[in-house]
Order: C-alpha cells, then sequence, then structure tokens
C-alpha cells in the first residue's frame, strides 16, 4: 500500500512539474489548518452486547494544495485524524488522507483527468459511504486511482470516459479484501434552454474477492437529467437498470458414498440479477445559507464478500457567519441489503 501511495504522489509531482505549464500565469495557494473537537460516545465499538462508552478528542492537521495554469489545474490534500479516547486508549489511532485531483487540457476540446487517492480510516466513515455496513474500528486502507478524459463534441455536447482501479483492505483477519476495475462512458448534452443538461452514461465494473474465488460483474446503463431553476437552485436526476452477475463459492455435501463417508466441498455458482439505480440530489442557496440533500440506489461491494443493494440518504445545512466563520448540521441514512441471499464465503 506504500508503494501504491507513493505511484499516486509521483503521478501528481508528474502532472505538476513534467508537462509544458506556463509558469508565470500560474497560481499557487498552500493552505495549513487544524481543527480539534470534543465527542461522547456511548457505543465506542458499535457493539449490541458489550457496549463501552468514553469521551473522544479529535484532532485534525489538514493541508490543501492548488495550482492552476492556462492549462493545468491541480488540487490535492494531505490531511491526518488522531483519535484519543481518554477510559480506552487502547484503540487510538492516526488516520490518513492523501488525495490528488488534475485536469490537463491538451486542446481546446480535449483534457485529460486524474483522481487519486490512499486512505487510512478506522471512523467508521468511509466504509459507511462505500457499503452502508457497520464494521469495527479496525482500519481500513483503500487506494483509489482513476485516469480519464473529456472530448467536447460540439458546444453542448460532452463526451467523458474514466478507467477506475479500487482496493480495500482489512487488518480485521475476518473480514474479506477485494479489488475492483470499473470504466463509464458518459455523454451531455445542454439544451439551448441553457439551463437543463441530459445525461446518458454506461458503466461495467468488476470486483474480485481473491481469498475466497468470489466475483461480481456488473453493467449499468442510466439516463437523468440536471436542471437549474436559477442560480441557487438545482436538481439533478439520473436512474437506471443494474444487471448483475455472480459467481461465487458455496459448501456442498457428497452424499456419493453414504452411509460411509459424507463429504463437504466447494461448488462454484452463478447467479444473474436485475436491479433499479437511482442517484438524485439538489441544492439550495440563499443569501448565508445552503442545502444540501440527496438519495442513491445501488450495488456496492462489502467486506463480507458479496455484493449489496445500498441505500443512502444525506442532509446538511451550512450557515456562513461571516467570511471566516460557518457552521453546518447534517444527518445521513443508510440501509444495506444482500443482493442474493445464497452467497456464502469459503
Amino acid at each position: 500500500m506504500r508503494i501504491l501511495s507513493v505511484a499516486v504522489t509521483l503521478v501528481s509531482i508528474c502532472l505538476c512539474y513534467g508537462l509544458p505549464v506556463v509558469t508565470w500565469a500560474a497560481d499557487w495557494s498552500v493552505v495549513p489548518a487544524i481543527t480539534m473537537k470534543g465527542e461522547y460516545d456511548s457505543n465506542l465499538n458499535f457493539s449490541y452486547g458489550e457496549k463501552r462508552s468514553d469521551y473522544l478528542l479529535h484532532v485534525y492537521p489538514v493541508t490543501d494544495y492548488n495550482y492552476e495554469s492556462e492549462i493545468l489545474k491541480l488540487t490535492g490534500r494531505l490531511a491526518l485524524h488522531g483519535m484519543h479516547c481518554f477510559a480506552n486508549s487502547n484503540v487510538d489511532k492516526i488516520d490518513q488522507n492523501f488525495t490528488v485531483l488534475s485536469r490537463y487540457q491538451t486542446t481546446p476540446r480535449l483534457s485529460l483527468t486524474f483522481n487519486g487517492s490512499y486512505i487510512v480510516d478506522s471512523s467508521l466513515q468511509e466504509e459507511l459511504t462505500e457499503s452502508g455496513l457497520i464494521m469495527t474500528r479496525t482500519p481500513r486502507q483503500s487506494i483509489r486511482v482513476t485516469p480519464g478524459l473529456a472530448y467536447n463534441l460540439t458546444e453542448r455536447a460532452m463526451l467523458s470516459w474514466n478507467y477506475a482501479y479500487y482496493e480495500v483492505n482489512y487488518d480485521d483477519p475476518d473480514l474479506v479484501e477485494y479489488y475492483r476495475h470499473s470504466t463509464s462512458l458518459s455523454l451531455n448534452y445542454l439544451l439551448k434552454n441553457e439551463k437543463t443538461t441530459l445525461i446518458s452514461n454506461i458503466v461495467g465494473r468488476i470486483t474480485e474477492y481473491p481469498d475466497i474465488d468470489n466475483q461480481t460483474r456488473i453493467l449499468g446503463t442510466y439516463a437523468g437529467v440536471a436542471h437549474k431553476f436559477s442560480e441557487n437552485w438545482d436538481v439533478s436526476l439520473i436512474g437506471g437498470l443494474n444487471y448483475t452477475w455472480y459467481t461465487y463459492q458455496t459448501a456442498v455435501l457428497d452424499f456419493t458414498n453414504f452411509p460411509f463417508l459424507v463429504f463437504v466441498r466447494q461448488k462454484e455458482k452463478k447467479t444473474f440479477d436485475v436491479s433499479p439505480y437511482v442517484a438524485l440530489s439538489t441544492t439550495r442557496r440563499w443569501t448565508n445559507t445552503t442545502l444540501n440533500m440527496g438519495y442513491n440506489r445501488d450495488q456496492s461491494s462489502s467486506y463480507g464478500g458479496t455484493n449489496f443493494e445500498r441505500n443512502s440518504a444525506y442532509m446538511r445545512l451550512i450557515y456562513k457567519y461571516s467570511e471566516k466563520l460557518s457552521g453546518s448540521l447534517g444527518t445521513s441514512f443508510y440501509f444495506s441489503e444482500s443482493s442474493t441471499n445464497n452467497l456464502t464465503p469459503k
């Protein structure tokens, strides 16, 4: 994982220094910050039977950097999260979050993009976002590498493609590690009213669970619309279908020599499923207040070695007291269920 994180950093350096950037027309900004907060957790270990409560201290040192020229835009974040528990210091953790996003304009119509991240998380948030499932505070390591390109077919039509590699590793040996390859092709068309954009998207994903020889293949076909009601209110709705093929290993009993011997052996099974996909989001802005809401239903990978049907919803309210001070209040909801009930790890 360290080698992969170094590779992401090297790519960002190459994008920044290896391309013919007009340096005298570029802008650099580096913004360091540190945040501290206290918290009381009534169920520190996410347990139903033996709950432990504790007071926590969180420290977030962060450095955001931005680089922008006539042809290159580069943003990144280097962040740490230190968590200290006063009564249960054995679960103290230091999480990491390293991300980089870049966009390089090769021609007036063609641009290249790259997104990469290396995250070590023990706060549950990354796992909730990905699968909607609860796990322990055992560290979860993930890496994402996503190159892509965007091409303006006309002044109103844009075609974009990207490939993504995503890998998840757990410190807990009972959780199943996996990696995923995905690719997508999107076409966006802006109507003449300059407010409505038609969206079409085809997505392909392959998820491998090498420790248990399970595999999931998904083909998604989506279409939708994004509309700007005003300068302060916009809505996006995308829907479609996920076609999912499962290949998994299951334990079966062999009665060939019954009643003398009964064997337990592994057998490969395959299933097919069709499920809906929905992505709805809206943003409403006022003078000092911003409201974000959304809902998503999709197939997701999980530490159990199977895919889950994940439903998630969120709402966040942000109030700006001044140019430098703002406050927020938010909530989120996750509900996941196994896509195929008879999928069992080896």
